[in-house]
């Protein structure tokens, strides 16, 4: 459906399209961004180190957390290795 929409917009359309689309979900699922807070781990060194650290911490808090490390991704109990080698950082709900 998508590439159809892509073939007969105009793509200044498109942009807005892709709002439209963002926008519908957030009214759907009620805005879940608004409820979720991101740290974002940056530097040279000990980037793994600190998110997994911080995961722990919040988690021993009671907070829900998902984060994505150069070694593993992680939600809640769910763990997977990370084969994408993908950037740092943390989610977490209260």
């Amino acid at each position: 459906m998508v590439g159809l929409i892509r073939k007969f917009l105009p793509k200044f359309l498109i942009s807005w399209y892709h709002f439209l689309l963002a926008f519908l979900a957030a009214i759907l699922y009620g805005f879940p961004s608004r409820k979720l807070k991101v740290i974002g781990v940056t530097g040279t060194n000990g980037k793994t180190t600190v998110v997994e650290l911080t995961a722990r911490v919040l988690e021993e808090a009671g907070f829900k957390v998902a984060f994505l490390s150069s070694i593993r991704f992680k939600i809640n109990e769910k763990e997977w290795p990370n084969k994408l080698k993908m950037t740092i950082t943390l989610y977490f709900l209260k």
